[in-house]
Parts: C-alpha cells; sequence; structure tokens
C-alpha cells in the first residue's frame, strides 16, 4: 500500500513539474517576441493589426496546445453597441478551422474584445481584453497574472 503511494506521490509531482517547465518556456516565449502596442485604437483595421501582433499563429497554438478548451458554460464576451470581427492571420495556415476576434464598442471606440479559436467542435476564448490589456503581455493560462515587472 505504501509503494502506491509513494508512486501515486511522485506521479503527481513529475506531472506538476513538467507543467511548470512548459509554462516557463511559453513565458521565456513571450518575453522575447511580445512587444506593448503604443497606438491608440480607433477603428477595426486598428484592433486587427494590434491583435495580430499580439497573438502571432505560434502564440495561439502554445496557448490552446497548453489549455484544455474553453468549457461551454463559460461566458464569451457579449458585445454592446457596434460589433467588430474579423478573423485573425486569415489566408495564414494555422491548423484551426476558424481563429478570429470580434469587439464591443462604445461611442464608436474599442470597449472590450475577445479572441478565439476553434478545432472540431473544441472552442478556445483565448484572450478577453481592452486598450489597456494590449500593452500588457499576453497571459498564456487562465489562471495566472502577468509579472509585476509588465503591470
Amino acid at each position: 500500500m505504501k509503494a502506491i503511494t509513494v508512486a501515486g506521490t511522485a506521479f503527481m509531482v513529475a506531472l506538476v513539474l513538467c507543467g511548470c517547465a512548459s509554462g516557463s518556456r511559453s513565458t521565456a516565449y513571450i518575453h522575447e517576441h511580445w512587444q506593448p502596442w503604443t497606438n491608440e485604437v480607433t477603428t477595426a483595421k486598428q484592433l486587427a493589426s494590434a491583435l495580430e501582433a499580439r497573438w502571432g499563429m505560434e502564440m495561439i497554438r502554445a496557448y490552446c496546445d497548453a489549455m484544455h478548451p474553453t468549457p461551454n458554460s463559460i461566458q464569451n464576451l457579449v458585445a454592446l453597441g457596434e460589433e467588430w470581427r474579423e478573423t485573425l492571420h486569415e489566408g495564414k495556415p494555422s491548423g484551426f478551422d476558424h481563429v478570429w476576434w470580434y469587439a464591443s464598442t462604445r461611442n464608436g471606440k474599442l470597449n472590450k474584445y475577445s479572441v478565439n479559436a476553434t478545432k472540431g467542435r473544441k472552442h478556445w476564448i483565448i484572450e478577453i481584453g481592452d486598450e489597456q490589456t494590449l500593452s500588457r503581455p499576453p497571459v498564456l493560462s487562465r489562471t495566472s497574472k502577468p509579472s509585476a515587472a509588465h503591470d
């Protein structure tokens, strides 16, 4: 019985260590390749440019590989006002059925946006943010927060 308990504990520790190692590679990738978006976002075209710069296909694939699909019980952004919507990285191979974003506006300006990917019946809400989010590094998990150095 003790052997099973020890083996189970060792297995759990190995899973945790593997998870931490893959997260640190993702974090290193972000810090090497991410640049803050400093331009004002007043049009759908500007937001498309900001999100394509923020979420390259490698980052989207890394996020979806590391994260379980978003459960159906999770509410995505509800767009109010004029809605902006566009496919991300259109015409580029992605390995997904669809990668897109949409945004809610207020008085003609960006209010909130949502970045999404689907593959078969799987759906990922990659990020919900606003204009201030664009100036901070992307978060590659649903529970982690950006480091204090970038707040």
